[in-house]
């Protein structure tokens, strides 16, 4: 499911007669305030995985109509009603490109200095981590004298991996405990352009990755696919080369009564999809099922 921002643009014009820093209204030209409110929808009322409750900072850079330079850039965070606000005077009568990056404020996993090129960390990289969480969009428009009033769809830069199984139970009806686990991913994307939307497929943009983690998902503890609840075992985020690819996945899963492995070839991963890999995966290997959706939340 997409996430709406929803931005509200009220165009003013005016005459700049001062300089200002990052101004874009040279040369004394006529110029038209552009305040945008950011704000996440309210329909997520429950704590869920990749809810995006846990993004607060918003970088934004502004482009010409060709995308041939960058005129403005900078971040904003939320407010205490939880928005972001961002007012920046334009020239008038010109279309511009906007791009924005939502993150977790502090979060060192992307590097951010261009968002046409947003490069991912994925040095001993944590598994479960909401932390990785980020949202994009790029909006062209037209900005004159008139109020203008826009929506703005932020969605998810990177492909969900989740794993799920039927029961922590045992033949001998025994609670198993799951202390950790690693998921390993052949050849995903290390940077991503927002103006574009995709991931990089050249080659040397892309690595093979290795999540580990400690215990489970906890907040929630079910994953729920085509109506099914399942209990969560893993999840991860990452780029994918293009719009779709698929991937060799890995598993290792280390229980109270051992260690659980599997490995599966030609799994389909999507930008702002979920794979979701269920089924009977502690006790009965060759018993699951993948499924791609994009219902997060």
């Amino acid at each position: 499911m997409r996430k709406l921002i929803n931005c509200f643009i009220a165009l003013a014009a005016l005459f700049v007669g001062t300089a200002c820093e990052h101004s874009l209204t040279p040369d004394s030209k006529v110029g038209s305030v552009v305040s945008l409110k950011v704000s996440v929808p309210q329909e997520a009322q429950t704590r869920a995985i990749a809810d995006g409750t846990n993004v607060d900072v918003l970088y934004y850079e502004v482009y010409d109509s060709q995308m041939s330079k960058r005129l403005a850039y900078g971040k904003v965070g939320k407010t205490a009603d939880k928005v972001f606000d961002l007012d920046l005077t334009l020239v008038q009568d010109q279309t511009y490109n906007f791009l924005f990056w939502a993150q977790v404020d502090g979060a060192n996993y992307y590097n951010v200095n261009s968002l046409r090129e947003v490069t991912a960390n994925y040095n001993k990289a944590v598994g479960n981590d909401e932390q990785r969480a980020a949202f994009f969009a790029s909006e062209k428009f037209f900005v004159g004298k008139e109020t203008l009033n826009k929506d703005v769809y932020l969605k998810r830069p990177f492909a969900q991996l989740n794993f799920g199984t039927e029961t922590f139970k045992s033949s001998m009806a025994e609670d198993v405990v799951i202390n950790g686990s690693v998921i390993s991913l052949s050849t995903v994307s290390t940077k991503f352009d927002v103006a574009t939307g995709v991931g990089s497929s050249r080659k040397e943009d892309l690595q093979d990755v290795v999540f580990t983690a400690d215990g489970c998902p906890k907040y929630p503890s079910t994953l729920t696919v085509n109506g099914k609840d399942y209990e969560y075992l893993s999840m991860n985020y990452f780029f994918v080369p293009g719009e779709e690819s698929t991937v060799t996945v890995g598993a290792e899963f280390y229980t109270s009564v051992g260690l659980v492995t599997h490995k599966i070839f030609s799994v389909r991963v999507a930008e702002n999809y979920r794979t979701n890999i269920v089924g009977d995966l502690l006790f009965n290997k060759a018993d699951f099922n993948i499924y791609v959706d994009n219902d997060f939340v």
